[in-house]
């Protein structure tokens, strides 16, 4: 029970320094070390997503002006894509080998990120 304990804390210190997305460390975590059957694990990772963002909105307000016009319309795109993904999620098998298709969808995001770096750092007073 310890080393789930330590597991956690050190899950939870990578994702809270921004190295790595909650999903990813905290969703493997509670499947693999609590045997916690997946879709609760993925909704205990969305309820701590909406916690750390709904912090951090609050952090933000009164510090830094809001286009609420841009935040409204995000709303209601996620809420919209939410309820459409809930849908469709009915009509996908549980036996779709998901971690292929995760596998290149974080190599797609990891080369992004990387040319994204790329672009904006400065190696010996050169912009690349």
């Amino acid at each position: 029970m310890t080393w789930i304990i330590g597991h956690f804390l050190a899950a939870c210190i990578v994702v809270s320094l921004g190295l790595i997305g909650g999903g990813f460390a905290i969703v493997p975590a509670l499947v693999l070390l609590a045997n916690i059957p997946m879709k609760q694990a993925i909704g205990t990772s969305l309820l701590i997503i909406v916690f750390n963002s709904v912090a951090g909105f609050l952090g933000y307000l009164g510090h830094v002006s809001l286009d609420w016009n841009l935040m409204l319309s995000f709303i209601v795109a996620a809420s919209i894509g939410t309820v459409f993904g809930a849908y469709l999620a009915e009509f996908v098998p549980a036996s779709i080998p998901c971690h292929k298709i995760w596998g290149v969808v974080a190599c797609r995001y990891r080369m992004v990120g990387c040319v994204t770096l790329r672009k904006n750092s400065t190696l010996h007073g050169k912009y690349y």
